[in-house]
């Protein structure tokens, strides 16, 4: 598997861990690139938004614009998988240390 898909597979994951983490379990995209960039996954706003349709189209969250900037919200599908409870092609498998 190339690391281009490797280190994309487990940002997203990391995105759906840090939507868990929210009380209201969204976080728009702004947001978002900035907590990535403290878990040492900087990225450009545009991978963001990819990556938060991408999400979108599995159903593991949705998706509306805050202004400039989409918003995503976790769905239970993508807790689930968050958890480790289910699997979602294209995002890496959560396993607890």
């Amino acid at each position: 598997m190339p690391i281009r898909q490797i280190m994309a597979e487990a940002r997203r994951l990391e995105i759906l861990r840090l939507l868990a983490e929210e009380p209201d379990e969204t976080i728009n995209q702004r947001e978002m690139v900035t907590a990535l960039a403290s878990l040492s996954h900087g990225v450009h706003p545009d991978v963001v938004e990819d990556d938060y349709r991408r999400l979108a189209e599995l159903g593991l969250v949705t998706l509306e614009t805050a202004g400039r900037y989409l918003m995503a919200r976790l769905t239970d599908h993508g807790a689930n998988v968050a958890e480790g409870k289910a699997y979602a092609p294209g995002v890496k498998r959560y396993r607890p240390d």
